[in-house]
């Protein structure tokens, strides 16, 4: 816990909270019957942080007491907050070997609500987030239970959230299951060359997103070269009926002044092992405010075969765009094949229902 200063965490010889295999290293229980708040690392400063290099693995959170089963648990792999600098690089949470390194709740008997996150930053200053792997951690629960591989919320100037690992999470609530969402507004946002794959949601409801941004960004939003699934993994398994949205990358903030670049990105490997009812959106882009140009392009959707009954849309944009405005929507292709085996619902290749431009803009669209 650090709570001021300008502070080294790890990047000159790596701490160890836990254990980088197994499970157990660390067991909290608690019997208070409010929501815990547990973190590996947790700093807040108005100086520079830098936090490296450091696992946090081998935890095991449970209830105890009376009605043990009712206790839900808030867990930080690292949390940030305050005012000040920070990198966040090279670390990792949960276990690259150990299934359900970190057990927020225990998989048989909790029926409250526990939450997961990765990575949450709060602090306001210049931030970076980078090279991290959060792999093995499950959050467990019955009820709303959320996991959250990398959420943002502060920064500023420009905020990177680039060469992630986030893998085999597993979420058995209710609640939503999110890889990286940003909210923040911040000059640049760069959520590129991340991977998120192999993920499990148990429950029947609950939304998946593998990214999100939120935050109306004044000068770029780039969400590009991202893996959702690749060859060593599809992006979810929904082991139940699942009824929740699915989104593979949605923009729903941005500025005016802002170029919005969506390209590079591949999705594949979403498997209901139980036929669902899922409405799919693959990339969406419905920013309030338009950006002044958007270019969707070179994105790659491979091999889907989605056994859902709900309506399946590859690409949708249902802002309109500035005076002078640009959008660009192209060379987005189907790799291989896709098959919807789920009877029902429409599948819609790309949708772009905002208005035009005024007369005088410079309106251009490609696709």
């Amino acid at each position: 816990s650090v709570l001021a200063g300008s502070v080294n965490i790890g990047t000159t010889s790596a701490n160890f909270i836990g254990a980088p295999t197994g499970t157990g290293a660390i067991t909290v229980t608690s019997t208070a019957s409010v929501t815990g708040y547990i973190a590996g690392i947790y700093a807040t400063s108005a100086n520079v942080v830098s936090i490296q290099n450091n696992t946090i693995g081998s935890i095991n959170i449970a209830g105890a007491g009376l009605n043990p089963e009712a206790r839900g648990f808030t867990f930080h792999g690292i949390n940030t907050a305050g005012g000040g600098q920070f990198t966040v690089s090279s670390n990792t949470i949960g276990s690259t070997t150990t299934p359900h390194s970190i057990a927020v709740g225990s998989a048989s008997t909790t029926t409250g609500v526990c939450t997961f996150n990765g990575i949450s930053n709060a602090a306001t200053g210049v931030h970076s987030i980078t090279g991290n792997t959060t792999q093995n951690c499950t959050a467990y629960g019955t009820a709303a239970s959320v996991f959250n591989g990398i959420i943002n919320s502060g920064g500023t100037g420009t905020l990177n959230i680039t060469v992630n690992n986030i893998i085999s999470g597993t979420n058995t609530g209710t609640g939503a299951f999110i890889g990286i969402t940003n909210s923040a507004v911040v000059a640049t946002l760069n959520i590129n060359d991340n991977i998120i794959r192999n993920h499990t949601k148990t429950a029947a409801t609950g939304t998946f997103t593998a990214i999100s941004n939120t935050g109306a960004v004044t000068t770029a939003i780039n969400i590009n070269n991202n893996q959702l699934g690749n060859a060593d993994g599809g992006l979810v398994t929904f082991t139940a009926a699942n009824s929740g949205a699915l989104t593979g990358i949605g923009n729903t903030g941005g500025a005016p002044s802002a170029a919005l670049s969506i390209q590079g990105n591949d999705i594949r490997g979403i498997v209901h092992s139980v036929a669902g009812s899922s409405v799919h959106t693959y990339i969406t882009n419905t920013a309030a405010a338009a950006t002044l140009t958007q270019n969707i392009s070179n994105n790659t959707f491979t091999n889907l075969v989605v056994n859902t009954t709900g309506s399946v849309t590859f690409l949708t944009i249902s802002n309109a765009l500035p005076l002078n405005g640009v959008q660009t929507v192209d060379n987005n292709r189907i790799v291989t094949a896709f098959s919807k085996t789920g009877a029902g619902g429409t599948v819609t290749l790309c949708s772009s229902t905002g208005t035009s431009a005024p007369v005088s803009a410079n309106y251009t669209q490609q696709q």
